[in-house]
């Protein structure tokens, strides 16, 4: 399932990139992010009117015509090594590494269509894409019980290596942690730091006996 989001979001990435007849090395820059995310909205509604008989994008034109931003999404990157070195009891937070970039639910009466990615850079914001239709879905899990999206900050985390995907959620001040790594943990149900971290040091550490002399030479495709 994973594979077919991918794939459907490079197609889908590709159908826009084609309907705004922009080279990927001269992107167009924004001065505000929402500016950007109408223009990808855009874009990705005109990409499925012309490719709809040769896509299946997996989105309803009328409710993506319709959707609402959504509140941005830090999407970070845990630092691998620091996993690796990490005692147990360290706090998940603290071994967050760089952000990758940052996105945006496009979402109808609370319920997310699609996210768009966008990256900050000197000369203001840039589309660089939408994400697997697999983050929509596991946003939707999370947010069920939400009724206002605005009231609501996440901060996604990925874990290189071991295709782990981590939401940071805070609702009226209180921090909530979801994932669904390796049907250990399900996303209709929080979880703590102290949950999460000795089965993250136990993969980390098995993938790197298994691995970790391959990753020294080149970096792995996760």
């Amino acid at each position: 399932m994973k594979v077919i989001h991918y794939m459907m979001a490079i197609g889908l990435f590709a159908m826009v990139a084609c309907s705004v007849n922009q080279p990927v090395n001269h992107p167009q820059y924004f001065e505000k992010p929402e500016e950007a995310v109408k223009k990808a909205q855009s874009d990705l509604l005109e990409a499925m009117k012309v490719g709809k008989n040769e896509f299946n994008f997996g989105i309803d034109p009328r409710e993506l015509k319709e959707a609402q931003i959504g509140p941005m999404i830090q999407n970070y990157e845990l630092n691998f090594d620091a996993l690796l070195k990490a005692d147990q009891t360290v706090a998940l937070s603290e071994l967050v590494d760089k952000v990758k970039n940052q996105l945006v639910p496009l979402h109808i009466q609370n319920r997310v269509i699609t996210v768009v990615e966008l990256k900050k850079q000197e000369k203001g914001w840039i589309i660089t894409g939408f994400s697997s239709l697999g983050i929509a879905e596991e946003l939707n899990y999370i947010l069920q019980p939400v009724k206002n999206l605005v009231n609501v900050q996440i901060r996604k985390i990925e874990v290189p290596n071991l295709n782990v995907n981590i939401y940071e959620v805070q609702i009226n001040g209180e921090i909530l942690l979801f994932t669904n790594y390796n049907n250990v943990f399900s996303l209709n149900k929080p979880i703590t730091s102290e949950q999460l971290m000795p089965i993250l040091k136990e993969e980390a550490y098995r993938f790197n006996k298994e691995f970790g002399k391959t990753l020294k030479k080149e970096k792995l495709v996760y």
